[in-house]
């Protein structure tokens, strides 16, 4: 219960410090990014920004152990640019009311695996207790959906190389999702993800000898 409550107090926190940075979001059906207008892939391309700032700041946060800073910087960048992104709304509760909430849970190489196996069991983990909570009229608890979202973890991301990115708080969503709608969320696609790869941008820059104007063109 403990690691529950720790994990809630530092979402709620980066809530707090990025409340400035407010992206309109991305709501799109059965498409790639590839396929969206420039203004959605613009969106999409502050939302990966807003992840890679909260993952800065906890490289940078000085209670980090130094082993666990280092095994982070040590994966190479692109690793760190998402291959995708599941994107859907929830309710949760807010008091006696409950509130709409948009959930965004960017998807990265060695977490792929583990999301589409996931995705794929949750209707057989979780049907029939679906059905028993929605023919009684209740809801599911926390206490019920921490167990399902830890109850995941260990089945499906137990063996997963430990990476920044991951959040157990995504799995209490993706579950909440499928309670309240019987379906599982669409994932998105990142086209053209290795346009990201700024290693790969240095790299082309030192063997080209590029000047100061012709570095900023490529940047650009």
């Amino acid at each position: 219960m403990v690691g529950k409550v720790g994990r809630v107090l530092f979402v709620d926190q980066w809530d707090e410090q990025i409340a400035w940075v407010n992206p309109e979001r991305l709501y799109a059906t059965n498409a790639e990014f590839s396929d969206l207008d420039p203004q959605s892939q613009k969106r999409l391309t502050r939302l990966i920004s807003i992840d890679k700032i909260r993952e800065f700041a906890v490289l940078c946060d000085k209670l980090i152990d130094k082993e666990e800073r280092a095994r982070i910087e040590s994966v190479d960048f692109l690793s760190r640019v998402p291959v995708g992104v599941y994107q859907f709304r929830i309710l949760v509760p807010n008091g006696m009311e409950s509130e709409e909430k948009v959930c965004e849970i960017f998807v990265y190489d060695n977490l792929l695996k583990s999301y589409q196996n996931m995705i794929a069991n949750i209707p057989g983990m979780f049907s029939a207790r679906r059905a028993e909570l929605e023919n009684a009229g209740e809801e599911l608890t926390d206490e019920e959906l921490w167990g399902m979202s830890d109850n995941c973890k260990v089945c499906f991301f137990e063996d997963v190389a430990p990476y920044l990115a991951f959040n157990i708080e995504d799995i209490d969503n993706l579950i909440r999702y499928y309670f309240q709608t019987s379906m599982v969320p669409t994932f998105y696609k990142l086209q053209d993800r290795e346009k990201y790869d700024v290693d790969a941008l240095a790299r082309h820059i030192v063997v080209n000898r590029m000047d100061p104007i012709r570095q900023k063109q490529y940047i650009q």
